[in-house]
């Protein structure tokens, strides 16, 4: 299945999992997908590659970078079948 990942890692001390297919996120509980939107919704999340989509969290890539670096404390399996995360230079959109 093409722009699907899988993330399956601990957040709050629970063994938690994400995936993302249809342009969606889903979770094995509803309050892990608010908790996600919550937080994007209430950050200024800035990833290292400065990639940030018109579409934000419906983007496969943008999804799975942000679900590393915000979300989980630790992976503990992850698949991703999704266009590479881009590498821009500083400044590029």
């Amino acid at each position: 299945m093409e722009n699907y990942f899988y993330i399956k890692g601990k957040f709050a001390g629970e063994t938690v999992s994400v995936e993302f297919k249809d342009g969606k996120l889903e979770s094995d509980t509803n309050e892990m997908i608010n908790l996600i939107k919550l937080a994007y919704k209430n950050s200024s999340y800035l990833p290292p590659n400065l990639f940030i989509p018109e579409e934000g969290l419906a983007n496969a890539a943008f999804a799975y970078q942000f679900l590393l670096d915000r979300i989980f404390g630790e992976v503990i399996e992850t698949t991703y079948n999704a266009p590479p995360i881009p590498k821009l230079e500083l400044g590029e959109k």
